[in-house]
């Protein structure tokens, strides 16, 4: 699902990073005009950008991709390790890590991984 996305009320070296970090990465990008800020915030900020990005629910997403990958012969193998060095050794060309916020556990820096937000759109189509 495409989703346009407006931010505002950033400083303008906050608006710069984004542009650099993002500006070529999303579809859309370009910093917003007097007359659109006015009309989609209340109070805007002097720096506000647009940009076009694309949304994805994972319980349907990734069993989609799963069906798409084994539909190509990809292998799936589902078990518990302690690290990934213990795969190392196995003959993987590709090692996809599902394990969420245990990621840090398997990569041995446990303190390093920890959740810092969720994210939830509503989306009304007309």
């Amino acid at each position: 699902m495409m989703l346009e996305r407006h931010l505002s009320g950033m400083l303008n070296c906050v608006v710069n990073y984004l542009e650099k970090a993002y500006g070529d990465i999303v579809y859309n990008f370009r910093y917003m005009r007097d007359k659109e800020r006015l009309s989609l915030f209340p109070d805007p900020s002097r720096h506000a950008i647009h940009f076009s990005s694309f949304a994805a629910e994972g319980n349907q997403y990734v069993p989609f991709l799963k069906k798409q990958l084994l539909a190509r012969g990809v292998t799936f193998v589902k078990r518990k390790i302690n690290n990934v060095e213990e795969l190392a050794d196995e003959g993987y060309a590709v090692v996809v890590n599902c394990a969420g916020l245990n990621a840090g556990e398997l990569a041995g820096d446990d303190n390093s991984v920890y959740p810092i937000r969720g994210v939830v759109f509503q989306v009304i189509s007309t």
